[in-house]
């Protein structure tokens, strides 16, 4: 290896150092870092150095200021880097398997309906930024509520009757578009499916098929839902009816009619539209016609741990047509908990039972009397507020006291209550 000697100035005379260094020593073979998400590798050499020069097969393929290259292609890679004494010598090589893939997209949109006449765009693209793929095709077959009319094509050939649209080569960043023009059917099915595919494995499937279908019907979609009771107990079970209906004034197309399971609820079961199930209730209506109804039956049961009002909602929609009135005529039923009132409170401070406690209970209003009937203490929306004072906070001596309970604004219990002050 060749050497260096050199003087060097200390102070102000000079002194004789000899520094050696190895000027074509080879630099540290490249280590894969990351396979990356669009199946190119990134390799990576040691850091430190201002330039390097990167080899596939011994033959160069770059020269980076950084220390990382991305590659696509399968080989042996090795690396030379710039030290302050001249370029080193080329590193030991790294053999490197890239297995290539594609990320293919598809979008379809109806881009004209006029009158009977609709035509559907479908758009598709390869949006890896490295790998061609050579066997694309789309399929795209028309459902029963189309007649094909034609059809354009930027590359490739489309077959009606098999519903593929040969693309083949695919390149990165390459667009290519297919427009089928037909007419409205009276009946049959509207949705229009189109997706992608080809020989490489596809990373991004969620992108791979999409659909389309013709303007949207007006239709007036409603739903009623009651257990015909008010108050619940833990355990119960509770049975709904359920009652969709189309007012209008046009008929409606793929109405999905949702009800969840309410809270923390585990047992529930349903009937209706020539269906059954257990747990939700998921079902979609294929054709509403106006002014028909469709009724469910639904049975659950209240969870023992449940706290507070028991909510149970019905949702009815549909993406294939226009509800001029949104809000349903009665889509949630709510229930409350039945509950007792405590035979007595001892406020004396000492944090147990110190008030009357109907949290969660939903009273509205409560009224407290003396055993003279004389109203003493009363309050709206009551939570925990009566720790046995009067209306003006003064408090009351031990003994009885007797009660009125509204909830919803209507009486629902009355009775006595023991007031004890205890010493603490």
């Amino acid at each position: 290896m060749p050497l260096t000697s050199s003087l060097v100035q200390q102070g102000l005379g000079f002194s004789m150092s000899a520094f050696f260094s190895s000027f074509g020593a080879a630099a540290e073979s490249p280590v894969v870092s990351t396979t990356n998400d669009d199946c190119s590798v990134t390799i990576e050499a040691e850091s430190g150095y201002s330039q390097y020069v990167w080899h596939l097969n011994g033959i160069i393929l770059k020269t980076t200021t950084t220390n990382s290259l991305v590659v696509t292609e399968s080989g042996n890679y090795s690396v030379q880097v710039q030290r302050d004494c001249g370029l080193s010598g080329k590193s030991s090589p790294l053999s490197v398997e890239v297995f290539p893939c594609v990320d293919l997209s598809i979008k379809k949109e109806t881009i004209k309906q006029n009158n009977l006449d609709v035509t559907f765009e479908i758009i598709v693209t390869n949006l890896n930024p490295y790998f061609t793929e050579e066997n694309a095709e789309v399929k795209d077959l028309l459902p029963s509520g189309f007649t094909f009319v034609s059809s354009t094509y930027t590359i490739g050939n489309y077959n009606i009757n098999s519903g593929i649209w040969t693309i083949g080569s695919l390149a990165p960043g390459q667009t290519e578009k297919l427009q089928i023009n037909c007419q409205i059917n009276s009946k049959g099915d509207y949705i229009n499916y189109a997706s992608i595919y080809g020989s490489l494995e596809d990373k991004v499937q969620s992108n791979n098929s999409d659909n389309a279908t013709i303007q949207a019907l007006i239709a007036d979609l409603d739903a009623e839902k009651d257990d015909g009771q008010v108050f619940y107990r833990h355990g119960e079970l509770l049975n709904y009816v359920i009652k969709v209906r189309n007012n209008g004034p046009q008929k409606a197309l793929k109405v999905v009619v949702e009800d969840k399971m309410p809270g923390n609820t585990k047992e529930m079961k349903w009937s209706g539209n020539n269906k059954y199930g257990e747990g939700n209730l998921y079902d979609t209506i294929d054709i509403l016609e106006v002014n028909e109804e469709i009724t469910y039956n639904v049975t659950l049961r209240v969870p023992e741990d449940h706290f507070g009002a028991f909510i149970n909602t019905v949702t009815v929609e549909s993406d294939y047509v226009i509800d001029p009135r949104p809000l349903c005529t009665k889509c949630s039923d709510t229930d409350i908990p039945e509950f007792n009132i405590p035979k007595g409170i001892s406020p004396n401070g000492d944090g147990e039972n110190d008030y009357l406690n109907l949290e969660g209970c939903f009273v509205s209003r409560i009224i407290i009397y003396n055993r003279y009937g004389k109203e003493v203490y009363s309050k709206n929306n009551y939570i925990n507020d009566w720790y046995g004072q009067d209306n003006g906070g003064n408090l009351l001596p031990s003994g009885t006291y007797f009660y009125s309970v509204y909830v919803l604004d209507k009486i629902y219990k009355t009775g006595y209550i023991e007031v004890v002050r205890e010493v603490k």
